[in-house]
């Protein structure tokens, strides 16, 4: 199974768990109106445990506790597929080996936020304190564009889907104070 296939069946097992769970008048562990999607490990687990405890025999969907139990994950890349690193110190950028300096302004502030917001587990919004940072983004889209002939934006700087929006250090970035 490939990791697009692991992934489908994932949203697709997410989807069924709301489904069941609103056809049995239970409340959805991650609240009403907002997305079918839980933001805690533990409200997960308790939607797995749900599942995996209820009657296989009573219900159409068979028994969902041995094929969750026959799944196997996918093995996670060895690293990254690119290397990046953000030299605070000197600012600069590497990607791939290829260094490229981040004069004084918005491009290195941009990563500056981003990298200080990851440590403190948020996400940086796309308007903030009258400033766009989509202007930043891609002023660095097309520095790392002309530095490494490619468009590796998102080997560092990564959208933050909504209802957040914004953006965020991908996490294979290196970030050194030298």
């Amino acid at each position: 199974m490939t990791l697009g296939e692991w992934e489908g069946a994932l949203r697709a097992g997410v989807e069924l768990v709301a489904d069941v769970l609103v056809s049995h008048g239970a409340d959805l562990p991650w609240g009403t109106g907002k997305p079918r999607l839980p933001r805690r490990r533990a409200h997960f687990e308790r939607v797995c445990r749900f599942l995996r405890d209820r009657d296989a025999e009573a219900e159409e969907l068979g028994a969902l506790a041995a094929i969750l139990d026959a799944g196997e994950a996918p093995a996670l890349p060895a690293r990254p597929a690119h290397r990046v690193t953000f030299y605070r110190g000197r600012q600069a950028l590497s990607v791939d080996g290829v260094r490229m300096a981040l004069p004084m302004g918005r491009e290195l502030l941009f990563l500056q936020i981003l990298w200080e917001r990851r440590r403190r587990g948020e996400v940086t919004p796309r308007h903030e304190h009258e400033i766009d940072w989509r202007t930043a983004l891609e002023q660095l889209r097309r520095r790392i564009r002309k530095a490494t002939g490619r468009d590796l934006l998102r080997a560092v700087v990564l959208p933050a889907l909504p209802p957040v929006g914004g953006y965020r250090l991908a996490p294979g970035v290196r970030v050194r104070n030298d």
